[in-house]
């Protein structure tokens, strides 16, 4: 924030939804490096949820009792896919992922991650080594197919 009423454009995954109401939403951001801003955007069309990624442009406003906060008109605001840095963030939102999870299996399929995930062909992926079949085999208490 370089002082009162400085612009800025962020990127970040909704932490929590404050409020929302016919004239506008207030929901807290994730930002990629983990600091949560709060933001609060006027006008129609900007429904956050959380996990989802979303780019704000804005303005730096000191509030009284919540500090700074982004405020934003919904025209300035936009859903995006999670990525790079923001996966993390994203990944962190979903059950029984902590961040050093969510770390590893961004690091591991990278830029596939989004393609993994959706359970997209291996095809379509990047080249990866597979486990030949036959070498893992089921435990002794889980019953095997004939």
């Amino acid at each position: 924030m370089n002082g009162p009423e400085a612009e800025a454009t962020l990127e970040g995954v909704v932490a929590s939804v404050l409020s929302e109401l016919p004239s506008g939403v207030i929901f807290s951001l994730r930002l990629a490096k983990g600091e949560v801003i709060r933001v609060v955007v006027t006008g129609h069309g900007v429904e956050p949820e959380v996990g989802a990624s979303w780019q704000i442009a804005g303005r730096w406003r000191s509030h009284a009792a919540h500090g700074w906060q982004l405020h934003a008109p919904s025209a300035t605001c936009r859903r995006i896919p999670p990525r790079d840095a923001l996966v993390v963030s994203w990944l962190c939102t979903l059950p029984g992922l902590g961040p050093a999870r969510a770390r590893r299996l961004a690091e591991r399929y990278g830029r596939d991650l989004g393609l993994v995930l959706s359970g997209e062909p291996r095809s379509r992926r990047s080249p990866r080594p597979s486990i030949p079949t036959g070498l893992i085999s089921p435990p002794a208490s889980l019953p095997t197919s004939t």
